[in-house]
């Protein structure tokens, strides 16, 4: 199962050399240095369109933009990542999601404020001197678009908010194909570190009403809005800690992502 969920047009960025494979056997074979640094501008300026966005287009949901990498056997991850700019230094740790994978903070918020000679940087000195085909880890930068505030419970109102919001942000992302960014009308929900996602419950009045219809893919749990106002609910309540971003039906995404 794959960590992040990639939605259709979202950035499947792998970081270059982070998964390089080894230089030619008719070259030197290139060793690592202490860090590796590579440009953002290419995928910041949809960080920086934010910026141009209405605020009440912006209240509820937000790019989100980690770092993640995936470890062979015995591997420890790079030190952390830096976004630097103009000077300035933003700094990312590691933290672990599964025995074998990392990730960072979203570095979405930090990319939407730097210039386009910024620079995000992997400090990992414990394997300077290493074949960059011995990495022994390969990582990325992944985008999507997800709820800013997640309390456990979301009233239809927010719930229809975030999906129109989502849609602005995806649009925002897909530049000249934004006519192909299709309407959203499910909630995807995961768990931030497991690969079975979070029961998600309709509710009334505060009272659970039951588990509204609902299918499973890679990992995540794509319900409707639909589903929920077929239950009579004016909100649902979902099990804790989890992550909710707007999203098209499972067909949408399978048919945008290949799966």
């Amino acid at each position: 199962m794959r960590l992040i969920l990639l939605l259709l047009l979202s950035l499947a960025l792998s970081a270059p050399a982070l998964a390089d494979d080894a230089a030619p056997e008719t070259q030197t074979p290139e060793r690592l240095g202490p860090e590796y640094c590579f440009d953002t501008d290419s995928f910041a300026k949809p960080m920086r369109k934010r910026a141009d966005m209405k605020s009440e287009k912006r209240d509820r949901v937000n790019f989100h933009m980690p770092m993640s990498v995936w470890l062979e056997p015995s591997e420890a991850p790079p030190s952390h990542v830096e976004v630097r700019d103009a000077g300035s230094v933003t700094r990312f740790d590691f933290s672990p999601v599964r025995d074998n994978i990392f990730i960072t903070p979203s570095l979405a918020d930090a990319l939407g404020s730097t210039s386009e000679a910024a620079q995000v940087c992997v400090v990992d000195p414990t394997r300077e001197g290493r074949l960059r085909s011995e990495r022994g880890y390969r990582g990325g930068l992944s985008m999507d678009v997800l709820w800013m505030s997640t309390p456990g419970t979301h009233d239809l109102a927010d719930i229809e908010d975030g999906l129109k919001d989502g849609r602005s942000h995806y649009k925002k992302l897909a530049g000249a194909m934004a006519m192909l960014v299709p309407k959203f009308t499910h909630i995807a929900v995961r768990h931030p570190n497991r690969e079975t996602p979070p029961k998600v419950f309709a509710t009334r009045a505060g009272a659970d009403v039951g588990e509204p219809e609902f299918e499973d893919y890679d990992g995540t749990r794509f319900v409707s809005v639909k589903a929920i106002e077929a239950l009579g609910a004016d909100a649902i309540r979902i099990d804790a800690p989890y992550e909710i971003g707007p999203s098209p039906s499972v067909k949408q995404v399978k048919r945008f992502t290949g799966g």
